[in-house]
């Protein structure tokens, strides 16, 4: 009886000491393997940064400073665009007795127009012209 659970015993600590072992051991090896792929990290930030770097110097200051303008210019001009979208029933509805879309007249900007709608240019040229006449 006493040789079982000696038995058991030695077999229960070797058993722990492997497994004490195994994990040792895969921890030792996760550990290397996360510092080696933290390494690799480090390694490509610090490339990436230096190409940035080597970048943004070879790029002079004025094309910076066109890449800008283009860009604000872009920004205006999709604005620009947006708002026309918004007006266009309007400007259609406005004009239509005049059968023609071109033809219209914003007062100052496209915000501000008198009434609902902006006018039209054919009913301004006509007052015009009327007043010619006279």
């Amino acid at each position: 009886m006493a040789n079982a659970t000696n038995y058991q015993e030695r077999h229960f600590l070797n058993f722990r000491q492997d497994t004490l072992l195994k994990r040792t051991i895969s921890k030792t090896v996760g550990k290397r393997e996360r510092e080696r792929r933290e390494r690799e990290r480090e390694r490509e930030r610090e490339k990436r940064e230096e190409r940035e770097r080597e970048r943004w110097i070879a790029g002079s200051r004025e094309e910076r400073e066109i890449d800008y303008r283009e860009y604000r210019e872009h920004l205006r001009s999709k604005r620009e665009s947006s708002r026309e979208f918004r007006y266009r029933n309007q400007r259609e509805r406005a004009c239509r007795k005049h059968s023609s879309l071109q033809v219209l007249i914003w007062n100052q900007t496209l915000y501000k127009f008198r009434s609902g709608f902006p006018e039209c240019v054919h009913i301004k040229k006509n007052t015009y012209e009327r007043k010619l006449r006279k």
